[in-house]
């Protein structure tokens, strides 16, 4: 749906091909259609449908399904009772299948210490594993990190090349902190 380095987005097709996979009866591309209804990505917003499609694809066991189920759980939207003890689970669900968003997810609770306990080691490794795959706020991520001294020394030195990917990647905040940091 989104681009990563080099690779422009194109949400509509991204959506045309969930929408025939989902006709199709393909579960993975139920959850994929969940996430495009939620984010309003290549379709207008309709968080109803996004959260029927999310439930009945992660019944089915599919890890898109419980990326979008885990994300309605985590912010408690649509009747969906928010319970970010199971927002991990899911999560964790979809990071073990190699889903770059619930490794970030995963990254993000860890960081802030939401319903387990915070370390930056942890989150810094699922920022890592997202940031592999070249999801631009995992990429951004690392590079605070070091920045920072999260997890990891702080390195301004480490923390300039994952900010460069992170503003190639698209990731405006990326862009910013670059300009006031050192060359």
């Amino acid at each position: 749906m989104d681009g990563r380095e080099g690779t422009p987005a194109d949400e509509k097709r991204a959506f045309e091909l969930a929408e025939e996979g989902n006709r199709a009866g393909c579960f993975h591309c139920q959850g994929v259609l969940s996430i495009c209804y939620k984010e309003a990505c290549g379709t207008p917003m309709d968080l109803e449908k996004a959260a029927q499609l999310a439930i009945a694809s992660s019944r089915q066991g599919s890890p898109y399904g419980d990326l979008a189920l885990a994300s309605l759980k985590f912010n408690g939207l649509l009747g969906v009772v928010k319970n970010r003890r199971e927002a991990f689970t899911l999560f964790k669900k979809a990071a073990d299948a190699g889903i770059d968003v619930g490794q970030f997810m995963l990254g993000v609770m860890y960081e802030n210490g939401e319903d387990v306990e915070q370390d930056y080691v942890e989150a810094l490794r699922f920022f890592m594993l997202a940031a592999n795959q070249k999801y631009p706020s995992a990429l951004f991520k690392v590079g605070d990190f070091h920045h920072g001294g999260f997890g990891v020394p702080r390195d301004i030195s480490k923390a300039i090349p994952w900010y460069e990917r992170a503003k190639a990647a698209g990731h405006l905040q990326a862009a910013m902190v670059l300009r006031f940091l050192p060359k």
